[in-house]
């Protein structure tokens, strides 16, 4: 018993690390500097006008749900 639980805290410790970090990614700009809080609320506000206006045009096309899920995903790797 002694034995799994070893493991089991083992494996969530594993992958707390490994997806946890993944999703606080450090932004380094070409010049070697971390990017402030302002560029990175800056870059995720014009990631949201992006995301509304790829979201708007599958609205605008009448698209059904999965369809238009498909459609902003491709629209936001268009664009970006």
């Amino acid at each position: 018993m002694r034995a799994f639980c070893y493991l089991a805290a083992a494996f969530a410790l594993g992958t707390t690390l490994t997806f946890g970090s993944a999703m606080i990614p450090l932004i380094i700009t070409e010049a070697g500097a971390a990017v402030t809080k302002e560029e990175r609320a800056a870059a995720r506000s014009a990631v949201k006008a992006r995301r509304a206006d790829c979201k708007a045009q599958a609205n605008a096309q009448k698209l059904h749900f999965l369809k238009r899920a498909r459609f902003t995903r491709a629209c936001m790797r268009k664009t970006v």
